[in-house]
């Protein structure tokens, strides 16, 4: 099939389409579009967007409403020999597509990580000793790019989307089946974001193994009205407020999303989240330099997650967090009876505030601004997941 100018690549899946694709990306002016015909590609070595392009599906599948989730796309196929090692040295790419330019726009397009096929592939053995930087679907390390009206789904692990740089956007997209919950290593996130001034907005996220949506970092952002579904297996997070840290324990950001507000999301977790809508890094990661602050949670719904609204390590005297009018209803998780020793249901704990002491050498925990909400957090510790 023709796809550019005297560019041909098979639309089938059968056979690799990566530099057929990647010649026509090169090929593309700046700031102008470049659309595939609706098909599978097969991408046996990562394509890349490296300067400001539209990249996406040919019309007529654009519509007023849907994604690719339901309306016909390109489809880029991850082939299972994906990110095997050349001879002599190791393979500096990471993603079935990476971004490094910024102004890129990703518009009607299907990425698809083929996590079965590569279970037992050379990207599939580094998965399983924890090594995910070859696991990812889609990664962006620039900024002003947008991702809207697109799937990522079946990634290997690490993530379906990877997000290092400010002023995202992720609109109208899914985010489906990522990753395996019960294959050591083989987790992946929904979607995983540090950003500044981004807008998270109508996305749908069912079934990850890792987190749903994890945050980075971000100031004067807004995460608005997605929907995060799990019906088919367990996951440690629905949507995390986080602060990573680094190889020796330093941090990769300051902690502060002031100016950044979480609202009017759904969580449907079927008694498969460990913590629903959690804002601070322990229990995954503990002390003063991974404390969050400044964000504001208000209006979101969680249902039958082990721990349903939770805050731990959040907030500070000059800069509480902000967690009001969030309703959390449902059971407790059995699938994690194991990690925690809060068995009663919910742990008792729909809505929690862990205590002081939680972790060793943190004399305040969480310092939280309820805005006159007279829910009653209970104070229970943040188990390990």
């Amino acid at each position: 099939m023709n796809i550019c100018t005297g560019v041909y690549a098979d639309a089938t899946g059968a056979i690799a389409a990566a530099a057929a694709i990647q010649s026509c990306l090169n090929l593309t002016v700046s700031g102008s579009t470049f659309r595939l015909p609706v098909g599978t590609y097969l991408v046996d070595n990562q394509i890349t967007l490296n300067r400001p392009v539209t990249f996406g599906t040919i019309p007529p599948v654009f519509s007023p409403s849907g994604n690719c989730e339901n309306i016909p796309c390109a489809t880029l196929l991850a082939a299972p020999t994906l990110h095997a090692p050349p001879p002599g040295g190791w393979p500096a790419p990471r993603a079935v597509l990476q971004v490094s330019s910024p102004n890129v726009k990703i518009d009607f397009l299907a990425i698809d990580g083929d996590r079965n096929s590569r279970l037992f592939s050379w990207a599939g053995s580094q998965c399983s000793v924890f090594n995910n930087s070859f696991g990812f679907n889609v990664l962006v390390l620039a900024d002003n790019v947008s991702f809207t009206r697109n799937l990522s789904t079946r990634a290997l692990c690490a993530t379906a989307l990877g997000w290092y740089g400010s002023s995202a956007i992720v609109t109208d997209s899914s985010f489906i089946a990522n990753g395996n919950h019960y294959t050591r290593g083989v987790w992946a996130d929904g979607i995983t974001i540090g950003s500044d001034n981004a807008q998270i907005l109508r996305n749908r996220i069912l079934d990850s193994s890792d987190v749903g949506m994890v945050l980075m970092y971000g100031k004067n952002s807004l995460i608005k009205d997605n929907l995060i579904e799990q019906n088919t297996q367990p996951i440690f997070g629905g949507l995390v407020v986080f602060r990573q840290l680094g190889p020796g324990g330093v941090p990769l950001s300051d902690g502060d999303y002031t100016g950044t507000v979480v609202t009017q999301n759904t969580l449907e977790c079927q008694k498969n989240c460990f913590v629903g809508l959690h804002v601070g890094a322990r229990p995954w990661q503990s002390g003063e330099s991974s404390r969050v602050f400044g964000v504001t949670v208000h209006g979101n719904t969680v249902h039958d997650s082990a721990f349903g609204v939770s805050a731990s390590i959040a907030g500070t005297i000059t800069s509480p967090v902000h967690i009001y009018n969030n309703t959390a209803t449902g059971a407790f998780s059995i699938a994690f009876v194991n990690l925690c020793a809060n068995t009663s249901p919910n742990g008792g704990s729909n809505y929690n505030i862990a205590p002081t002491g939680d972790t060793l050498g943190n004399p305040i925990d969480s310092v939280i601004d309820h805005h006159g909400d007279t829910t009653v957090y209970t104070q229970l510790p943040m188990c390990n997941p």
